[in-house]
């Protein structure tokens, strides 16, 4: 009987370290196009939404402007200053921005930003962080460009040596 007890207190321990971690997996937040979707029925109401820091970061005083996209669209997050202090990498040629989990009040048209949807965040979390991405230099790619501006200068010389061959003989 005690070791049964015992497992069932691991477990429940387990289940309340690994709680916020199993929480942020769960699919309880919405997509970008569902948001956009839903967007008259969840106006006003507390969202969670979850994709990759992309853009910019507009810092307006003690606010910022940052754009998460979930890989179908992008929606633009108001947030306070210290609510991202945890991003370190914003998706752009040379880097994957973090993933980010927004918890926060879903506006269809923001009074506040000009009308447009947005989410007034609450609280940002850094769910997966970015990294620097490589983009390998092809040779063939280097060759063939390199073919191609010779074949063009050799191109324009020719034009340039018939156009002045042209021009004499119209001459004599």
């Amino acid at each position: 009987m005690m070791p049964l007890i015992k497992k069932l207190n691991l477990l429940i321990l387990f289940l309340l370290f690994f709680q916020p971690v199993l929480s942020v997996w769960s699919a309880d937040f919405f997509t970008s196009r569902e948001l956009i979707n839903k967007a008259k029925e969840l106006d006003g109401q507390i969202v969670k939404y979850k994709g990759e820091v992309i853009g910019d970061i507009l810092r307006r005083g003690n606010y910022a402007w940052v754009n998460v996209n979930d890989g179908q669209s992008a929606i633009g997050i108001w947030c306070k200053l210290n609510d991202i202090k945890d991003i370190r990498f914003i998706g752009k040629y040379k880097s994957r921005g973090d993933i980010v989990l927004v918890e926060g009040v879903l506006n269809r048209t923001c009074r506040e930003h000009g009308g447009d949807l947005d989410i007034h965040a609450n609280k940002i979390t850094v769910v997966e962080p970015g990294f620097y991405l490589f983009h390998p230099i092809i040779r063939s790619r280097v060759i063939l460009s390199l073919v191609l501006f010779f074949l063009t200068l050799m191109a324009g010389i020719f034009y340039k040596l018939r156009i002045s061959w042209l021009s004499g003989r119209e001459k004599s």
